[in-house]
């Protein structure tokens, strides 16, 4: 099911920054994997039985690592399914935001 443009993906390094006495600073990566992605999928619209679906997958998978395409570059990488909340219109479609962090 894709997502909407308001999908989005943040990344912010890792960084050690390393104080001499003299007033020099040295910054340098943290780790290998040093990059955190963050990335918010947003679906709206979903009728009922499409909601369901989601709802049982994020139930099913929360906490889990789960495989897919990156917003924006569409590189599949792993995500950790961190949180996600639903919206009912109080009408007939749903809304739903799932956060992911990749791990390595």
């Amino acid at each position: 099911m894709p997502a909407t443009p308001r999908s989005t993906v943040s990344a912010a390094p890792r960084l050690k920054f390393l104080e001499y006495g003299d007033g020099y600073q040295q910054v340098a990566r943290d780790g290998i994997n040093a990059l955190d992605r963050e990335m918010t999928l947003v679906h709206e619209y979903l009728d009922s039985v499409v909601a369901g679906t989601l709802r049982a997958f994020l139930t099913a998978n929360y906490g889990q690592v789960v495989t897919c395409p990156t917003v924006g570059d569409n590189i599949t990488r792993n995500w950790l399914l961190r949180e996600w909340s639903e919206q009912f219109d109080g009408n007939t479609s749903f809304q739903f935001q799932v956060k992911l962090i990749e791990t390595h």
